[in-house]
């Protein structure tokens, strides 16, 4: 017999496998490399003018010592590296190709004599394409930086939602519905595709189609299920 209902979820629990993959797989990758990634691509396309991320140890203005974890600003005026108390100021810099505020160290700003209506000032203009390059950067890390937030979501609100109506939730299946185990940080809990029960990995090693719940292709199923004739 057919469950409409439950077939409709499939899509959704199929994108949420996907997330799922993808968040174990950034999980199993440290903080420090993707730091250093995210620092990569920053330099990739960085104006000549700015100092490499790796060549900054301290804040040029109240020189704070960097960590490995800490948030690097560069001055779009004068190129270095400052932290986020030191570069709170915003100056339009069109030497440099910033038609806009931008940020600025404090040192650059009490040069300008915290004057911003150099924003029409076309002259002595930057190298334009290096700026442009960089805005594309800025964008790319921040898209970067939305998908790690969006993996950091709590992802049994998004399993619960995304979950066929006849899987027994997570925050109801504590135990393997087969050998009683209980679930926890070492033990994954895993739902079987055909009864919907919570079970372990151990006890759902098998692979087959539920095309009655909706899943064309072989899935998980416990092997209670996997024992019943289809």
């Amino acid at each position: 017999m057919d469950l409409p209902s439950s077939s409709s979820m499939n899509p959704a629990r199929k994108v949420l496998d996907g997330v799922t993959y993808l968040s174990e797989t950034v999980a199993s990758v440290s903080y420090e490399p993707s730091r250093l990634l995210s620092s990569w691509v920053a330099d990739q396309f960085a104006p000549k003018y700015w100092k490499p991320n790796a060549e900054i140890k301290e804040c040029i203005v109240c020189k704070l010592q960097f960590s490995s974890t800490s948030i690097k600003h560069h001055c779009r005026a004068c190129g270095e590296g400052v932290c986020d108390e030191c570069s709170k100021r915003t100056l339009c810099v069109p030497e440099r190709g910033w038609d806009t505020p931008v940020r600025v160290c404090n040192f650059c700003y009490k040069r300008s004599g915290s004057i911003s209506s150099n924003c029409s000032d076309s002259s002595s203009r930057g190298d334009e394409s290096e700026v442009g390059a960089r805005k594309f950067s800025e964008a790319v890390v921040q898209t970067l930086s939305s998908v790690a937030s969006v993996l950091e979501y709590p992802k049994n609100l998004i399993k619960d939602t995304a979950r066929p109506s006849y899987w027994v939730p997570d925050s109801e299946a504590l135990e393997c519905y087969i050998c009683k185990s209980e679930f926890g940080s070492t033990l994954i809990l895993h739902h079987c595709r055909d009864c919907g029960h919570g079970i372990c990995s151990s006890c759902s090693n098998h692979r087959k189609p539920v095309p009655h719940r909706g899943w064309p292709n072989p899935v998980r199923v416990c092997d209670l299920c996997s024992n019943q004739d289809t």
